[in-house]
């Protein structure tokens, strides 16, 4: 990755293996204390977060890097967040997600300080980072802890 992964201490080399796939790393830095609650009461403020407890992380994807079809079961929600000020179509990285009826939607492109809100049943993907891309794709990924019963 061209950023060198400093300030991320971890990645998704600890994830489950088959929501990593081939992908190259995804540098992940989880967030904490004062930023956290700011990131969650804004969310929360927005609609786009419940309450309740969430983990909180900033993603570096770089080239290669994706995520395959997968669902967010072990969570009762996500939000992404984008963050990089520009992003070309052609960079990679797109979002995906199948309706009710089980098509794919259209690819959302990245595009600064878009949320998107993803329920926990809901299969959905990246695209692949394209080699091409100037510099990693940024996020902010919020996940809604699952009560326990």
């Amino acid at each position: 990755m061209r950023e060198g992964g400093k300030g991320f201490e971890s990645s998704n080399a600890i994830w489950d293996r088959e929501i990593v796939g081939d992908s190259a790393p995804v540098l992940v830095h989880t967030l904490a204390g004062q930023p956290h609650g700011m990131i969650c009461n804004l969310l929360r403020q927005r609609g786009m977060l419940e309450e309740g407890d969430a983990h909180v992380m900033l993603y570096a994807w770089g080239a290669n890097s994706y995520i395959p079809w997968h669902t967010d079961g072990r969570h009762s929600g996500a939000v992404t967040v984008y963050l990089n000020d520009r992003w070309d179509p052609e960079w990679g990285g797109h979002f995906l997600y199948k309706t009710q009826d089980g098509e794919i939607a259209s690819p959302l492109v990245p595009r600064f300080n878009l949320g998107v809100v993803v329920g926990c049943d809901i299969p959905h993907a990246t695209t692949r980072v394209e080699g091409i891309a100037p510099e990693a794709r940024y996020s902010l990924q919020v996940f809604r802890k699952k009560l326990s019963v």
